[in-house]
């Protein structure tokens, strides 16, 4: 389904594709079963596979990457390799060319991510440039408090010691 001008406009050897606004999926030449929706969504999805963008520029530079969402005004919009990363909100995760498995949520969250970080999570945080396997949470300065329900009052199994502020 395509609707909106030259919305993949380069089509080839595609199946299951929806593109709807300006330019969106225009390189589409080997996406399927990806959903595009916004100026410039999926701009230059190849072979990004079961990708799904909602917003302006949402997964624009995203060739070769699959299994991705992107909600939000340039969400994941500089991924060019995008595979099963989320994210959700304006500028989330906007920078990082490859990453992998990681999630963003909140205005500018994952900014920081600029290559083939992996695996990481970042909600309300930019993250951690050239980092992996890291999760973040909050800003310091703006979040003074932690409240996780299931912790306080709870005796475990297995104790471990929790270090804080290391």
């Amino acid at each position: 389904t395509l609707v909106g001008y030259r919305a993949g406009y380069e089509l080839q050897t595609v199946s299951g594709l929806t593109a709807i606004g300006y330019q969106a999926a225009y390189d589409a030449t080997g996406s399927v079963a990806g959903t595009f929706v916004g100026y410039n969504s999926g701009r230059y999805s190849t072979t990004a596979n079961s990708s799904t963008a909602l917003g302006y520029e949402s997964l624009k530079d995203n060739t070769t990457g699959g299994y991705s969402t992107a909600l939000g005004c340039r969400a994941l919009t500089n991924a060019v390799s995008s595979r099963y990363c989320t994210a959700v909100g304006s500028d989330a995760l906007s920078v990082a060319t490859q990453p992998l498995s990681c999630i963003a949520l909140g205005y500018n969250a994952g900014s920081a991510w600029t290559n083939n970080e992996s695996t990481n999570i970042a909600i309300g945080h930019t993250g951690t440039a050239a980092t992996s396997y890291r999760i973040n949470i909050g800003v310091n300065g703006t979040h003074t408090s932690c409240f996780i329900g299931g912790i306080n009052g709870v005796t475990p199994a297995n104790p471990a010691v929790v270090l804080i502020n290391t």
